[in-house]
């Protein structure tokens, strides 16, 4: 099930229900870049970024108040910013906006640096290309659902692979229908696996389901002349360890609730859903979502992707 919500963030919002959202991935109009709407269209006045720094910081809390509402206790919020300059001065804009969710209840879990392979080229020739964007995670309560597994990057030395760093080297991938920079499907996608359940959630009471990891430990395989070294521990002279590292795998799924009823997807919410990424990416992954959007051409768009992503 996916829902499509025209018009004003803090409005729509209102319309839902509190504690109906399992994880919130969005990327708000970023402050002073651009306008997406004609002037002639009603809701102009609404847009997000063209009014003072204040403001905007202002109204994005507005939003994120109304989104902390919508969302379930354990769930995530995944915000994506990215910085201006004003002046010949670096704003800081992701961290005044990160630093007044806090300051309004949130909790900061986590600062994820999008590292761009292909950033857009700039003129400046008295300091670095920007290559980087933020990704803040954010939670209402500390038990809050994470699914680590989900996520896992690859590793050299475990079949199993290792737990996700904060640096997420992603290139951008525009979308030909859209007419402005889209969040790529790829960071969508981390944020969505991570923040919800792949089996889904009681159908009673909404609660996600855990997955129930069997850990198997590797035995390093030694060569048949290898001569154990030996030496005082801490010197690094000594090497008793034989263990290469933990096979990790998925048995099954458990439920924290006692409700003994059947699952249904989870939901992902996106208040400024734009072009839709966040929704085609939640539907490719088997998850229903609900979008919000102020630019009505944006909806059509976001409509196309999402049947795309059911082929």
């Amino acid at each position: 099930m996916h829902r499509l919500l025209h018009g004003d963030a803090v409005e729509r919002l209102r319309q839902l229900d509190d504690e109906s959202v399992h994880c919130v991935v969005t990327s708000p109009p970023y402050y002073s870049m651009r306008s997406y709407l004609e002037e002639s269209d009603p809701l102009k006045s609404l847009e997000l970024g063209l009014s003072s720094k204040i403001d905007y910081v202002i109204d994005l809390c507005k939003v994120f108040n109304e989104v902390k509402r919508v969302l379930r206790p354990d769930g995530t919020l995944w915000l994506n910013l990215g910085d201006v300059y004003e002046d010949g001065q670096l704003l800081g804009m992701p961290w005044n906006v990160a630093r007044n969710l806090q300051m309004s209840g949130w909790i900061l879990r986590q600062d994820i640096i999008w590292a761009k392979p292909s950033p857009m080229p700039e003129s400046a020739t008295t300091r670095c290309t920007r290559s980087h964007e933020y990704v803040f995670m954010f939670a209402k309560t500390q038990d809050y659902f994470y699914d680590a597994e989900a996520i896992k990057e690859e590793s050299d030395s475990s079949p199993s692979g290792k737990n996700r760093r904060s640096v997420w080297r992603i290139a951008s991938t525009p979308y030909a229908g859209a007419h402005f920079a889209t969040m790529p499907t790829t960071l969508a996608e981390l944020c969505i696996k991570a923040g919800t359940s792949e089996r889904g959630c009681c159908d009673q009471c909404g609660t996600p389901l855990h997955r129930r990891i069997e850990k198997q430990k590797i035995v390093r395989q030694r060569p048949n002349d290898y001569v154990k070294r030996v030496g005082k521990k801490g010197t690094g002279n000594s090497c008793s360890n034989s263990v290469a590292g933990v096979l990790t795998s998925t048995v099954g799924w458990d439920a924290s609730c006692k409700c003994d009823a059947s699952s249904t997807p989870c939901v992902v919410l996106d208040p400024f859903a734009g072009s839709g990424t966040t929704l085609a990416v939640a539907e490719a992954l088997g998850r229903d979502s609900i979008g919000i959007e102020l630019n009505s051409e944006y909806i059509k768009i976001a409509e196309e992707r999402i049947v795309a992503s059911c082929r």
